[in-house]
């Protein structure tokens, strides 16, 4: 089926001010890269480890948690980044702002983890952590928008209409992050059970952009 012309928006046809797109997505990568492994460095022992193996997993539980949601949600996030940058033909300077955006709040996963790693959660720390996760989303979802609406940016095989539907996906994770913040008030063990959900909906989300 014909997706009818692809308007532009901002002179498109006279794209300048290119980034080149293999050292982007490289830089990008790496940054997904060095946050997802520094994660690990919320783990601490604890001060003793003269222990039994059960009384030292229940010390550490909550660390390895707090790694194990993080770095399932960065997996998440770099996939969603890979495919749209898999769907390029090039890059403009608008696109790489919006990029470097995204990796600025990717930065900060290992210090907003370290608020989740505590054995005590407080609403604010879960909060805090829900709204950093959600600000990746929305940079994410924003830079399919803004592809989406320049489609010379785009290679010649995609259409317009299936990176709108790749936004819809994008905006999965963010919008469960938001959701989760006013549970969060009056149970943050429940706040944090429905990222889970994000899990469930992505793969329905994803079969919605084959149909």
């Amino acid at each position: 089926m014909m997706d009818g012309p692809r308007f532009s928006l901002g002179g498109d046809q006279h794209l300048t001010n290119l980034v080149e797109l293999p050292r982007l997505k490289s830089f990008s990568d790496g940054v997904f890269a060095i946050a997802a492994t520094l994660l690990a460095f919320n783990v601490h022992l604890p001060a003793t480890t003269d222990q039994s193996f059960s009384d030292l997993l229940a010390a550490i539980e909550p660390q390895i948690m707090a790694f194990l949601i993080s770095f399932v949600v960065a997996a998440v996030y770099w996939r969603n980044h890979n495919r749209l940058f898999l769907l390029l033909d090039r890059a403009d300077s608008r696109l790489n702002q919006i990029n470097m955006a995204l990796l600025a709040a990717v930065c900060l996963m290992p210090f907003t983890t370290g608020l989740i790693a505590g054995v005590k959660l407080s609403p604010g720390a879960v909060i805090l952590y829900a709204l950093s996760m959600a600000l990746i989303g929305v940079l994410a979802a924003a830079q399919w928008a803004y592809v989406a609406l320049h489609p010379a940016l785009l290679a010649s095989h995609v259409t317009q209409r299936e990176i709108w539907r790749w936004f819809s996906v994008a905006c999965v994770a963010p919008t469960i992050f938001l959701l989760s913040i006013a549970p969060a008030n009056f149970s943050v063990e429940w706040a944090m059970r429905g990222w889970g959900v994000i899990l469930v909906f992505l793969p329905l989300a994803r079969r919605l952009t084959r149909r």
